[in-house]
């Protein structure tokens, strides 16, 4: 994946949410299938009662029970016969990723919560027409509804006030740059720790970066180029010479 590792994005699941993902892993693997699907996600969500998918449901008027016996049969109808460990579909990554934007950018969370998880997994298209080709009862989910009254309709959800502790412990280490610590990386603090290697052979373009930013305009350098050309060195090369105070 391209903006984001697969293994970044499980670590942004909340704690409930990260344990359906892997009792849905152990589901696909007790029936020896071979790739987590969506049914595996979504039966693991309801046979963990997470509470966001309970109540989310009883809103929209959703019998729970007839939502798992209709997940149990789809499965019924996967190919078997599996001896390794199963991977995640290309459409749970896809959920994966979608869910982390519509957590950052329409629910401004720092956690997938399983609420947000079913907003994106009816808001898009593709993903909507697999669930419901399973169970006819996800077509009773409205998109812009939830998202509009979410937080009446899971005010009550351990979810919530795991996600409420997780950031009051963020708030507690005293951040005053909370949004640049969530979604980017201290280069600077890696070369402090001894986290990066030396970079060699862009001395140049390091140095040029150093003129950029010593400027009186206060100018700003954007590095431009395609994907492997170097670009991450270079910035790295700039965070060891920040750490090394050889800026001047």
């Amino acid at each position: 994946m391209s903006s984001m590792t697969l293994n970044k994005l499980v670590e942004k699941l909340s704690p409930d949410c990260r344990k359906s993902l892997e009792g849905a892993v152990a589901i696909c693997n007790s029936r020896s299938h071979f790739t987590v699907e969506l049914e595996h996600w979504l039966l693991s969500m309801i046979e963990q009662q997470l509470d966001d998918v309970r109540l989310i449901f009883g809103s929209f008027d959703i019998d729970i029970d007839k939502v798992q016996q209709d997940l149990n049969q789809s499965l019924e109808s996967f190919k078997t016969g599996s001896e390794s460990s199963p991977s995640l579909s290309v459409h749970v990554t896809s959920l994966l990723k979608q869910s982390w934007l519509s957590t950052s950018i329409e629910f401004t969370d720092n956690q997938i919560r399983s609420a947000y998880v079913i907003y994106t997994l009816t808001k898009d298209d593709t993903l909507s027409s697999l669930v419901t080709r399973c169970s006819k009862l996800f077509n009773k989910i409205e998109p812009g509804q939830l998202l509009h009254a979410w937080p009446e309709i899971v005010a009550q959800s351990q979810e919530r006030n795991h996600s409420v502790q997780n950031a009051s412990t963020q708030a507690n280490a005293g951040s005053k740059t909370p949004s640049l610590d969530q979604f980017t990386v201290d280069l600077t603090a890696q070369a402090l720790a001894g986290k990066i290697d030396p970079i060699l052979g862009r001395d140049f373009e390091i140095r040029q970066m150093v003129d950029i930013l010593t400027r009186r305009r206060q100018n700003n350098p954007i590095l431009t180029g395609e994907a492997g050309v170097g670009k991450t060195a270079v910035v790295e090369g700039l965070a060891l010479r920040i750490a090394q105070k050889d800026v001047g």
